[in-house]
């Protein structure tokens, strides 16, 4: 296992051996150019991940809730919803107070309760991948091109970032595809249906 530490320039890589001891659960561990030999429990070696998916991040967004500005969602055939992300602060003797709520900007004539719009927004963040893909040649397999639901975030340096969903209509399986970023993901498909049916009402 190779372990690399901010600043340094060569990763740290820890070799295991075999049982250390007639039980077996024990195991030989060697740091790599220490000369010395340590022994570990077995036990904690087994939980060490062994897939290259189990060390990834599974964040769908590489921004803070705080960050966003603005999220849009649009369907083909639907239409578009623009949600803003709104910070009202005020103060409490010397504590200041911060008060989130999010608004509805598109399409203007939609009256809607601020929980529901809440509650969209909300769910929209809080999503997370549940499995990699990987490069996928045909991305009309997982109803990626043409996408199903593109959602579009601005944060409040100006940046925007877009995403795009499908949904497999048989077995519900939800898919994602992250605008610069050659792989597909899989996400829950009860949140690409909240998506493509612009469920705010």
């Amino acid at each position: 296992i190779s372990v690399s530490l901010y600043g340094e320039e060569k990763p740290v890589v820890f070799r295991f051996g075999g049982p250390a001891d007639k039980t077996k659960e024990r195991l030989f561990l060697q740091v790599e150019g220490s000369g010395e030999t340590a022994v570990v429990d077995r036990a904690k070696v087994d939980r060490l991940p062994r897939e290259r998916k189990l060390c990834r991040s599974n964040a769908i967004y590489l921004f803070t809730k705080d960050q966003v500005k603005e999220l849009s969602v649009e369907v083909r055939d639907l239409g578009k919803v623009r949600i803003e992300r709104r910070e009202t602060r005020s103060k409490k003797g010397e504590e200041e107070l911060v008060t989130v709520s999010w608004e509805v900007l598109e399409p203007a004539e939609l009256r809607i309760e601020k929980d529901r719009v809440e509650g969209f927004g909300n769910a929209i963040l809080a999503q997370k991948v549940e499995d990699f893909y990987g490069r996928q040649p045909d991305l009309k397999l997982y109803r990626l091109d043409p996408p199903d639901a593109v959602l579009s975030v601005e944060t409040k340096d100006g940046k925007r970032h877009v995403f795009s969903f499908g949904l497999n209509a048989q077995t519900l399986d939800g898919y994602l595809r992250k605008e610069g970023v050659d792989e597909v993901y899989a996400v829950k498909g009860e949140f690409v249906k909240m998506l493509r049916r612009l469920e705010l009402n």
